[in-house]
């Protein structure tokens, strides 16, 4: 996690919002990934992470076709 968590950090975030972020998202069983007694373990998304990144992913697509509908309807007017 904390190789993730200092990649986080390289793209901007602060190191320790990036740490605190991760661990919420282990604890509420979003991600897998080690700790300190079980280091170098992958990070990776769980059955509910994958099910929340395909709902999140679903929601962008929608919003993304709606604007694009908005703007449509702006241009013809």
């Amino acid at each position: 996690m904390s190789s993730l968590a200092a990649r986080l950090a390289d793209e901007g975030m602060p190191l320790s919002t990036a740490k605190w972020s991760l661990r919420n998202l282990r604890s509420l069983g979003i991600i897998q990934c080690g700790d300190e007694g079980k280091k170098g373990i992958p990070v990776r998304l769980t059955s509910l992470g994958k099910l929340l990144a395909e709902i999140a992913k679903e929601d962008l697509t929608e919003s993304t076709c709606r604007s694009n509908d908005e703007i449509r309807g702006v241009i013809e007017v």
